[in-house]
């Protein structure tokens, strides 16, 4: 069963990636999948007062769920698998600050955004979260991948009958000062400022 969900899963991905232009960060060894683009959405303000406005350039940042499923099937603890998904989060956005600033017109980005249900801990690792308004698109979104975090996670349907309700997407956000001050080399940092 859980074999033939990963193979729907793997075809799903490939479509979603196809139809949204996304681009790896570094295949292989980055969680991230970005799209630049201008930001439609609600006014978001970062922590350190930033606010990011439609028509603002953004980098949209997806993780890439069914790689990380696939690097997680063998843990057999909750610890553990907290442990490697900060470790993880740590290198790629290290890396995707690396990306950023090989961008042709990287001083334009306002910041980065994400949504993801992955967001316990996200403050910790620089973002903002915001709540998301639920509607339909939200709502299928985070019934799949509640049925997909009962499939990977160690402790899988008893973890989600236990903390299911507290398993909501939120906006991640972060402006790109904040990025570069936590995860780029200050060489990079100073290119960047140089720049804007």
């Amino acid at each position: 069963m859980k074999t033939a969900l990963m193979v729907l899963w793997a075809l799903w991905d490939w479509l979603y990636f196809q139809c949204n232009r996304m681009q790896y960060v570094s295949k292989g060894d980055n969680l991230f999948r970005v799209v630049r683009k201008t930001y439609r959405g609600p006014e978001l303000k970062t922590k350190s007062g930033k606010c990011i406005k439609p028509g603002d350039e953004i980098i949209k940042i997806h993780i890439y769920n069914y790689g990380l499923a696939k690097e997680v099937l063998n843990h057999r603890s909750s610890f553990s698998l907290a442990i490697y998904l900060k470790n993880r989060m740590l290198q790629s956005l290290e890396g995707l600050t690396d990306y950023v600033t090989e961008l042709p017109d990287q001083h334009k980005i306002v910041g980065i955004i994400g949504t993801s249900m992955l967001n316990r801990g996200a403050e910790r690792l620089g973002f903002t979260t915001h709540e998301v308004d639920i509607n339909f698109h939200f709502w299928i979104k985070g019934f799949l991948y509640k049925l997909i975090y009962m499939m990977v996670h160690p402790a899988g349907h008893q973890y989600l009958v236990a903390h299911g309700k507290r398993l909501k997407s939120k906006h991640l956000v972060m402006s790109l000062e904040e990025l570069m001050e936590r995860y780029a080399k200050q060489t990079e940092f100073q290119e960047i400022g140089d720049q804007s």
